[in-house]
């Protein structure tokens, strides 16, 4: 505690700042998040107890990181009530997209199909674990070799909470064709 010059006590400004660089992968759950801390009295060492945390959302992007519910306790020679507590805000909690190639997620297999003279492009159902994704918010898919008898390709390129691709094969068997001789 400091004594002014009116007589009157202040407290010593003890600063939290949320380590920079913090991230998780979109899905996973949140890491324990860390801090740095400044403004101490030489010779005293501060205690917290309590968390940091970030504003709410689970989509990918940026989220900022607040006090949460840390507090000061005291340590020995460090009194907490010598001191208040200071925030550094702006610091931002990262949420990156999940790679659509990794492996908990999946995609049915899809049947065999039967050459139409058309391209054919039948809808793959994509899943995060049990979650399905969503066409056009999830990801998006293109066919190539998707016309004449064989193998076809469908990419699906992730969207929204997901990035990268895959390639899935599905089969175009030929079209039976009977012959009936004329009468």
């Amino acid at each position: 505690e400091i004594t002014g010059t009116d007589g009157e006590s202040t407290k010593h400004s003890l600063t939290v700042t949320p380590d920079g660089g913090q991230q998780q992968v979109f899905g996973e759950s949140d890491p324990t998040l860390t801090y740095s801390h400044s403004g101490a009295v030489s010779g005293e060492t501060p205690s917290f107890i309590g968390t940091l945390s970030r504003a709410s959302g689970e989509s990918e992007g940026t989220y900022p990181m607040t006090v949460g519910t840390i507090v000061l306790t005291d340590n020995g020679n460090f009194l907490a009530d010598n001191y208040t507590l200071d925030f550094t805000d702006g610091v931002l909690f990262t949420i990156g997209k999940k790679a659509i190639d990794v492996t908990d997620i999946t995609v049915d297999a899809i049947g065999e199909l039967t050459y139409s003279g058309q391209a054919q492009e039948p809808k793959p159902v994509v899943k995060d674990g049990n979650l399905t994704l969503v066409e056009g918010a999830d990801y998006t898919v293109t066919y190539s070799n998707n016309s004449d008898a064989g193998t076809a390709t469908v990419t699906i390129t992730g969207a929204g909470n997901y990035s990268d691709s895959r390639k899935e094969t599905f089969t175009i068997k030929p079209k039976t064709l009977t012959v009936s001789p004329d009468s």
